[in-house]
Parts: C-alpha cells; sequence; structure tokens
C-alpha cells in the first residue's frame, strides 16, 4: 500500500493519486527461480491496482483522464474508473460521464451514465458511448433500463469553422444582404435565415465509422 501524493510512472503513462493498493502473488522464497539479489521480484505477478482516492491518469503527448477511483485488473488488462470521469485528449476532445471501462486488449473504450462527448463546437449526449479505437467505430446509445423503453440520443453538429461573434446590428446587416441576393436571383421562397445555424439530431443510436 503506497500513501501520501503517490505517483506512478510506466512508459509515457503516469499516475497520481492519494493512496494506491497492489495485490500481487508468487515470490514465494522456496520456490524455484524465487527472488535473488541478482533477480529481484522473480515469480511474482501483479494480480489488481486500485485506489479509492480520486485520480489523474495522463499519457503523452496529451491525453488524461480523471475520476473517483480507480481499479485495474491485471490478468484481464481492463481498467475501471469510476465517478464522475471526465477524459480529454488534445484541446478541442473530451468525454464525461458516471463510469469508464478500459480494455486494453481488445483495445476498447466503454463510457456510461449521462455521458457528454464533445469535438470542437460538436456535442454529443447519451447513456453509453461505445469507441473501438483499432477500427476507429463509435455507438452512441441509451440502452434499456428497468423495462424501460431505450432512451434517445442526441447531437449538435456545426458547419464549419467557428466564427467571429456578430454584434445585433452586423448580423441584421447580413441578413439583409442574403435578403437582397436572395431577391435578386428569384430564391426568396428558399431563402435561409441562418446557414451558419447548428444541426440538433435526435435518435435512437449513432454510429460512426471514422
Amino acid at each position: 500500500t503506497f500513501t501520501g501524493n503517490v505517483k506512478a510512472r510506466q512508459g509515457d503513462a503516469a499516475m497520481a493519486t492519494a493512496a494506491l493498493e497492489v495485490q500481487y502473488e508468487g515470490g514465494d522464497t522456496g520456490a524455484a527461480g524465487a527472488p535473488t539479489a541478482a533477480n529481484p521480484g522473480a515469480g511474482t505477478k501483479i494480480k489488481r491496482i486500485f485506489s479509492k482516492s480520486p485520480v489523474v491518469m495522463t499519457r503523452a503527448p496529451q491525453d488524461r483522464v480523471t475520476g473517483a477511483s480507480f481499479d485495474y485488473d491485471a490478468i484481464k488488462q481492463v481498467a475501471v474508473v469510476d465517478g464522475d470521469v471526465e477524459m480529454t485528449s488534445g484541446t478541442d476532445r473530451s468525454a464525461t460521464g458516471d463510469r469508464a471501462t478500459v480494455d486494453q486488449q481488445a483495445d476498447t473504450i466503454l463510457l456510461t451514465g449521462s455521458v457528454v462527448a464533445i469535438q470542437g463546437r460538436n456535442q454529443l449526449r447519451g447513456e453509453r458511448l461505445y469507441v473501438e479505437r483499432a477500427t476507429g467505430r463509435t455507438q452512441l446509445s441509451s440502452p434499456v433500463a428497468a423495462g424501460v423503453k431505450p432512451g434517445r440520443i442526441s447531437t449538435r453538429f456545426y458547419r464549419g469553422a467557428e466564427q467571429k461573434a456578430q454584434t445585433p446590428e452586423q448580423k441584421v446587416q447580413q441578413l439583409a444582404d442574403e435578403a437582397a441576393k436572395a431577391a435578386a436571383t428569384g430564391a426568396v421562397g428558399v431563402f435561409k435565415t441562418d446557414p451558419t445555424a447548428p444541426i440538433d439530431v435526435e435518435a435512437g443510436r449513432l454510429e460512426v465509422d471514422d
């Protein structure tokens, strides 16, 4: 058990927490291949690493995960981060939820519970976000719970890059200019009042092949 401003590092990954417990097996001094001065730790195998304290995990160059607790099954290579989970990658990608399950062997991430995913200005909301990193596939859904019919997911997408904010006067002038142009071309019937408005979509499920 490690306590007091614990910092653990392996390769380009690091973790910081208040207390960390490591469970292992093996290392019997009477067994063949037991630890020696030349081979410390021989015969031992880490089974589980966990912390009941808030954790901050980082991975170079720009990935960061925070949560209220952490539990890693070293045998199955599955990590679970629980409680107010926030995952960020760079400055424009983030996802929050109640629990994140990272399967290192399958190379997947499952985020559940009031999920909000943001990329740039685009936003996705649901209850279950499943990411297959190796294949670039993502699925957002709100599964059936306690016999209740499936929930809905919602998204808000923006077209193009974020534009500089306009004053009310500038916006009125822009709309007037577009209206005049549409009238001149006989397209008043299909005049768009705000071509930069976001696109809101509600559905049962979203699947993305990146």
